[in-house]
């Protein structure tokens, strides 16, 4: 890691069920330890094998969409 790396921390998890119905969990790193393990073996527990991954962060994405013009 170096300064101002940015590394995740925290994830909000909506699963969306066959029936429609909807679920919710999350994840947040509080105790100043490199997060970045703990958060994807959090992610990994919780979403099912058939899964997908949409991640969003709009001003993120925009600051890095910027950088590769």
């Amino acid at each position: 890691m170096r300064p101002y790396q940015q590394i995740p921390f925290q994830f909000s998890l909506h699963l969306e069920q066959e029936d429609g119905a909807m679920t919710h969990s999350e994840f947040l790193s509080t105790d100043g330890a490199d997060p970045r393990r703990t958060s994807a073996e959090a992610l990994v527990e919780q979403i099912p094998a058939a899964g997908a991954i949409i991640a969003y962060h709009a001003p993120f994405a925009r600051s890095v969409s910027l950088a590769f013009r």
